[in-house]
């Protein structure tokens, strides 16, 4: 991804608009607001003890950010200052930006196996058998966020018949596997 991320350079005006991540939740947080409150509001209106089934079963995981909205929408919040407090500020995050894929799920990252008289089985290029495809997602973003996307990816399983939509939080890597998958 260092490739990726130092090989393509940055306009200005793509700087200037800051992290994609923090573009996107701005654009979209007022209406997932307005959706989770109304969503929350369900959940709180049941009696204690009911147990909800069919089509209102999702009632049953609580809330749906796990608090409520307002707190979780502070957090964020103050994740946000934080996170640029430990960059020194907004300009300094604006020249931390790269040129990000943003979408490392595992069908998006391709190892390429070079045979023959490959060039790339020269000592000096063993390292590029990665390819990268699939870059719709790809805008300015801080570097690490593309192992955040890559080990939350873990949590999914797009070839499921049933669910491939769903989330699978118990997979999502242990510090020993993010520490391992970096190293390698």
């Amino acid at each position: 991804m260092r490739e990726l991320h130092e090989g393509i350079e940055l306009l200005d005006r793509e700087r200037d608009d800051g992290a994609f991540v923090w573009r996107n939740w701005d654009k979209c947080v007022r209406r997932v607001e307005q959706v989770v409150s109304w969503l929350d509001a369900q959940v709180l209106k049941l009696e204690p003890g009911t147990k909800p089934t069919g089509v209102e079963s999702w009632k049953r995981r609580g809330l749906i950010c796990g608090l409520p909205w307002k707190q979780f929408l502070e957090a964020v919040e103050n994740y946000r200052a934080w996170l640029y407090a430990q960059y020194g500020g907004p300009n300094k995050v604006r020249n931390q930006l790269v040129f990000a894929h943003n979408d490392t799920q595992y069908g998006n990252l391709l190892r390429f196996v070079p045979s023959g008289e490959s060039p790339l089985l020269a000592p000096a290029n063993s390292h590029k058998q990665l390819v990268v495809i699939d870059f719709e997602y790809a805008s300015a973003n801080l570097p690490g966020l593309e192992f955040a996307n890559h080990f939350t990816e873990w949590c999914y399983n797009y070839h499921d018949a049933r669910k491939p939509y769903a989330c699978n939080t118990n997979r999502y890597p242990t510090p020993e596997e993010q520490d391992r998958f970096i190293r390698a």
